[in-house]
């Protein structure tokens, strides 16, 4: 079971919440394989978006994962979306 945007606040500290509170960001995390969408244009778009002023952006890649990553790779989407809301540079998952 994945964590729903509700949950992510109760991942952090009182002092890591406050801290990141007025950031945005947008949090791209793929399957590796994925056959809607294709990693290297996932890749192409981080430019894009970074340029769009909308925040950090992060890539975090989860290999060996089917779609529906919130729920066939619970732990990878823990693990990215803690490290996000935290500031944290993005790391790589492997199933």
């Amino acid at each position: 079971m994945g964590l729903d945007v509700r949950h992510q606040a109760n991942l952090l500290t009182n002092s890591e919440r406050k801290k990141n509170a007025t950031k945005i960001g947008i949090m791209l995390l793929l399957e590796a394989q994925s056959p809607k969408t294709p990693y290297a244009c996932a890749q192409a778009h981080v430019p894009a978006l970074t340029q769009s002023k909308a925040g950090k952006v992060a890539l975090s890649t989860v290999r060996n994962a089917p779609l529906f990553l919130s729920w066939t790779a619970p732990a990878c989407f823990e693990q990215a979306s803690r490290r996000f809301i935290a500031g944290k540079s993005a790391q790589n998952c492997t199933l």
